[in-house]
């Protein structure tokens, strides 16, 4: 149970970190949504690492992308406290120190080189920093950090806080990509600011699923992250 619980620390830092890394640089007029659309993750077919799929880590009526008529969009990550919460029990009566649990090396492994600056060793720095630069936010960490002693020990009756969510928030717009293989043409959504030479780190394309509902997918290959939304 313990190793199930340190993989699911290692997927909601992924999907942190993953999120830090969608920004880039600038951006020209673009073409958005006439209004604003939802689609809410189809979470048994999402996935990171390759160990597990989101369902077991979020909830799915509050996970979703969100494309708006202002131009910005949200990619938004549930968790789901009460299952964690339900596993605190099975790390024994102790505390909990998140060095045996290889979380800071875990961090700083991916995080220093994608956010420069940040560090495991300063949380609540490299959160902020996560904030101001790539407009990601993980919502009700504050609650989480408080009980955590010296930055590395959690204590027994740890509780996780009901509002606990990641969400990263950027500019968007619509493209229509050509396959240079194929030649079939795609619409895709850019997320994230970038320059005439190079592309967005997000780019999600739209299609339909087998009962006709527009759709949107991502794989991102690094960490073997792959999202899949239906849009209502």
């Amino acid at each position: 149970m313990k190793k199930i619980l340190n993989k699911i620390t290692y997927v909601l830092i992924v999907l942190t970190i993953l999120a830090g890394a969608f920004f880039l640089t600038a951006c020209d007029k673009k073409q958005i949504a006439k209004e604003t659309e939802y689609y809410y993750l189809d979470l048994e077919n999402c996935d990171a690492l390759g160990m597990i799929t989101l369902d077991f880590v979020c909830v799915k009526d509050d996970s979703y992308v969100v494309l708006r008529d202002d131009g910005t969009a949200t990619i938004r990550l549930k968790v789901d406290t009460a299952m964690l919460g339900s596993l605190l029990p099975f790390l024994g009566s102790g505390e909990i120190d998140l060095d045996q649990m290889n979380i800071p090396f875990f961090f700083d492994e991916y995080v220093t080189g994608l956010i420069p600056g940040a560090s495991f060793a300063d949380l609540l720095h490299s959160l902020n920093l996560m904030k101001k630069s790539v407009g990601v936010e993980i919502i009700g960490i504050d609650g989480l950090l408080s009980q955590v002693v010296d930055n590395k020990i959690a204590p027994a009756n740890l509780t996780i806080p009901d509002d606990l969510a990641i969400e990263y928030t950027d500019v968007y717009e619509f493209k229509t990509l050509t396959s240079a293989i194929t030649g079939k043409t795609y619409e895709a959504v850019y997320m994230g600011k970038y320059d005439e030479n190079s592309d967005p780190f997000v780019i999600m394309t739209k299609g339909k699923n087998e009962d006709g509902y527009e759709t949107l997918y991502l794989r991102i290959e690094f960490v073997k992250f792959t999202l899949n939304a239906v849009k209502r």
